[in-house]
C-alpha cells in the first residue's frame, strides 16, 4: 500500500506542474497539499501506522510527523505541516470572512508562494520515497 500511496503523491505533484502552468495556482497548492499527505501516508504506512480512509486529515498529518521523527526528517514535515493543515480547504471553496468578504481560493496564496509550495512538497516526496 505504501507503494500505491507514493505514487497517488509523485502523480499528484505532476498534477500541481500543470495546474501552475495553466496559471490555477490555487489548484497546484491543493494538489501539493494531496501529494503531502498522500507521502505521509506512505511513511506511516512504512513505519506501522494506520494511515486508511477512516483516519481525518488532521491525524494523517499527526501520523506523518510522527513517522517522521521515527526516519530523522522531522523539521522538513513539521515546517510544511504548520503550513499546509490550515489552508486545505481554502485552496478548495470561497472563504466567508467575519465582515462579510469572501476571498476567492486563488486569492488564498500567490503564483510565486505556489510554485514555493510545490517545490518544497517535491523535496519531501523524494525524502520519503527515498525511505520506503
Amino acid at each position: 500500500m505504501k507503494y500505491r500511496y507514493q505514487r497517488v503523491a509523485i502523480r499528484s505533484l505532476q498534477a500541481a506542474d500543470a495546474a501552475l502552468a495553466a496559471g490555477a495556482h490555487e489548484k497546484a497548492s491543493f494538489l501539493s497539499y494531496h501529494a503531502f499527505e498522500s507521502t505521509g501516508s506512505a511513511l506511516g504506512t512504512h513505519m506501522g501506522h494506520d494511515m486508511g480512509q477512516g483516519v481525518s486529515h488532521p491525524n494523517k498529518i499527526r501520523r506523518f510527523k510522527h513517522a517522521a521523527g521515527q526516519v530523522g526528517i522531522t523539521r522538513a514535515v513539521a515546517e510544511l505541516a504548520v503550513r499546509l493543515a490550515p489552508m486545505r480547504n481554502k485552496f478548495l471553496y470561497p472563504e466567508l470572512k467575519l465582515n462579510g468578504d469572501i476571498v476567492l481560493p486563488e486569492a488564498q496564496i500567490s503564483a510565486a508562494k505556489a510554485a514555493q509550495l510545490t517545490a518544497q512538497v517535491k523535496h519531501v516526496v523524494n525524502i520519503v520515497g527515498g525511505q520506503l
